[in-house]
């Protein structure tokens, strides 16, 4: 096989490679807890799909007399669990390095206390305090990992005033996405113009 066909095949390989990233990928993950536990409460629930639940507890809720919003939402996290520990969950999937956009619905407990949450994917992507009477609120980060990363949440420990541990009422947590986003169209141009330098060098080189 000569040189230059040789040549042209790499620059198919690189444009059509280029191409697939330069495609609109779906959403890497997405939770919104309804297929958990047949759709019914849990207390200290640690039988999650998607999660590991690694510090104190978060119940499943949702359905009464465990639904604490005005309407319902469907099944979501209590993140301050019956345990007396607020709860620490992450992701079983790890995240390779790339560019994300993070996504989930947060509300407030609903149940007369402000409670506080740090979220992490890598490191910190924010910490977000809410009153009790906040509604689900959906918040989005941009985020580059430049390593292996889980996606966590880990609430902050509101301690009673009647014995010790935590309230067990904590920030109500649904719809968690994390989301690929595609390479730009410019870097599709960027690569075939380099491999078409690359050609054109080779042409000259030849010719000389």
């Amino acid at each position: 096989m000569k040189l230059r066909h040789i040549l042209i095949i790499i620059m198919a390989v690189v444009i059509l490679g280029l191409c697939s990233l330069a495609t609109p990928s779906a959403a890497s993950f997405f939770d919104n807890f309804n297929s958990e536990n047949g759709g019914n409460d849990a207390g200290c629930y640690t039988g999650f799909a998607n999660w590991n639940v690694t510090k104190g507890s978060v119940d499943l809720c949702g359905v009464s007399p465990w639904n604490f919003m005005p309407s319902s939402y469907g099944m979501y996290v209590d993140l301050d669990g019956s345990s007396w520990r607020a709860g620490r969950m992450e992701t079983k999937t790890t995240f390779g390095p790339g560019s994300y956009v993070v996504s989930f619905d947060l509300g407030g407990s609903q149940r007369g206390n402000t409670n506080t949450v740090d979220v992490y994917f890598d490191s910190k992507l924010a910490t977000i305090t809410l009153g009790s009477s906040v509604p689900f609120t959906t918040y989005t980060y941009d985020v580059t990992l430049v390593a292996p990363a889980k996606l966590v949440f880990d609430e902050w420990d509101t301690w009673n005033s009647y014995g010790g541990g935590s309230i067990n009422m904590g920030l109500l947590l649904d719809n968690v996405g994390v989301q690929t986003v595609p390479l730009p169209p410019t870097a599709l141009l960027l690569g075939s113009g380099l491999v078409g330098l690359v050609l054109l060098r080779r042409k000259w080189s030849l010719k000389k």
